[in-house]
């Protein structure tokens, strides 16, 4: 993921099934949350150069949302610009990405 604001790597993201329950998902949340302002876990992210910026994940619910959005010819120019005779890419599995 990207964030367009900072121009940079979101990092990587914890993406859970749809059944896990609402309980379960705000420990998940609020224990990533505290994490990345554990005093003791900061050094050690540091010297392994870890961006340990906290992103509400409501910042990600709406990236992930306008990805659902892309329209199928935006899909189509990205393929013509990714997609290359090396590493040619599966059939489907772009438009599978967005919807």
């Amino acid at each position: 993921m990207f964030d367009r604001k900072e121009n940079r790597p979101v990092g990587r993201p914890y993406v859970l099934p749809s059944d896990v329950p609402k309980e379960r998902i705000d420990l998940m949340r609020k224990s990533f949350a505290t994490a990345v302002h554990d005093p003791e876990l900061i050094p050690e992210a540091n010297k392994m150069k870890l961006d340990m910026k906290y992103r509400p994940p409501d910042a990600l619910e709406r990236s992930v949302a306008k990805l659902y959005e892309t329209t199928a010819n935006v899909i189509e120019a990205v393929k013509k610009l990714v997609c290359n005779r090396e590493y040619p890419m599966r059939a489907g599995a772009w438009t599978n990405w967005f919807r």
